[in-house]
């Protein structure tokens, strides 16, 4: 699926790509300059839900230069609106938009022609937005753990308050 945007006066086209979900085709697994390829531990993500953050990074960038501060600026306003909705942040959530942040840097430099990324660039920008997320956003963010010995096998993990 793909969407496209105006910014800085181009027509910029984001083609969402990932591997399907056997059940639903509009959900796929998605992963961006991440080493796990096992779709069990990558994050599920429905398309709409991309494009929705896509607009949202969009939007924030619009009138901003193209630099990593300005997209960071971007990446903070979707992580406030999700703390806003649901007044926490999970560590699966931030992985996701972190996912969806990636994206939208890789698709932005091909679209605009810039120099690609290299995975070793991307790991290290993906891990400072993770680093910065979790220093900026600490007091909101919970960790899904596994529960170990736990004889439930429906309640397989539990969430736990982040701590520094």
């Amino acid at each position: 699926m793909k969407k496209t945007w105006n910014f800085e006066y181009q027509n910029l086209t984001i083609k969402v790509e990932g591997l399907c979900f056997e059940q639903d085709e509009n959900l796929i697994y998605s992963s961006y300059f991440s080493d796990d390829i096992d779709p069990n531990n990558q994050q599920l993500t429905s398309i709409v839900d991309i494009l929705e953050d896509m607009n949202i990074l969009f939007a924030n960038l619009n009138g901003s230069d193209f630099n990593m501060q300005s997209i960071a600026n971007a990446y903070s306003s979707l992580i406030i609106n999700h703390i806003n909705m649901y007044g926490r942040l999970i560590d699966r959530d931030i992985e996701g938009y972190l996912d969806r942040v990636m994206h939208f840097i890789v698709s932005l430099t091909n679209s605009l022609n810039y120099q690609l990324i290299t995975d070793e660039q991307g790991i290290e920008i993906k891990n400072n937005f993770r680093r910065d997320t979790y220093d900026a956003y600490k007091d909101y963010i919970w960790l899904n753990k596994p529960i170990i010995g736990k004889m439930n096998p429906f309640q397989t993990h539990e969430l736990v308050k982040y701590s520094k």
